[in-house]
C-alpha cells in the first residue's frame, strides 16, 4: 500500500490467506496492493458503520479471487489478467464457499 496507508492493512494483506505462491509474487504484489485499496474503500463504503468487517470481507474476496487467479495462471502476466477476470466472477454463493479469514480451519 502507500505510505499513508496504516500499517494494520498493509500487515493484513501480508497475512492473507491464500493457497498459491503466485498471488505472493514481487511483480503481483505490487498489483495486489493497489486493487486492496480500491477492495477496501468500495466494501466501505458499502458497510460504513462496520468498518473491520468491511475491510476483512474486502481481503478475504481479494485472497479468493487470487487464488482462483493463480490456479489457471501461467505466470505473473497471465495472473493479472485471470485476477480481474475473477473478481468480476467471484458471487456470494462462491465468497461463502471459498473465501478464508484468519481462524478458518
Amino acid at each position: 500500500m502507500n505510505n499513508d496507508a496504516p500499517a494494520w492493512a498493509a500487515d493484513a494483506l501480508d497475512r492473507m490467506r491464500t493457497a498459491h505462491p503466485l498471488v505472493h509474487s514481487i511483480t503481483n504484489y505490487v498489483v495486489m496492493n493497489v486493487t486492496a485499496t480500491a477492495l477496501v474503500a468500495a466494501f466501505l463504503a458499502a458497510q460504513p458503520d462496520a468498518p473491520l468487517r468491511a475491510a476483512s470481507a474486502a481481503l478475504a474476496f481479494l485472497g479468493l479471487a487470487g487464488e482462483r487467479a493463480a490456479a489457471r495462471s501461467a505466470g505473473p502476466g497471465s495472473f493479472q489478467v485471470a485476477l480481474l477476470d475473477e473478481l468480476a466472477a467471484i458471487d456470494r454463493a462462491a465468497m461463502e464457499k471459498g473465501a478464508r479469514i484468519r481462524g478458518d480451519a
